[in-house]
């Protein structure tokens, strides 16, 4: 969803990618945490930050990932 998103000549993304499936199981607590303040970093410098906003205020309790589960 984060708008332009550009991949390097390396291959890698910018910003990474979301952490899904085994990505998401091999990546410490702190890990997530990083990425998802990368991506929200990501989204205020691109405008995007009001519509990130309105997606997340929707989700419940148990759409998030709370560090004392890990």
């Amino acid at each position: 969803m984060l708008k332009n998103r550009k991949q390097n000549p390396k291959g890698e993304w910018e910003p990474p990618l979301p952490l899904l499936m085994s990505a998401w199981t091999s990546t410490s607590a702190n890990e997530k945490q990083s990425r998802f303040i990368e991506h929200l970093k990501w989204a205020h410098k691109e405008g995007q930050i009001n519509v990130i906003y309105t997606i997340i205020k929707r989700w419940s309790e148990s759409n998030w990932f709370h560090q004392s589960e890990f």
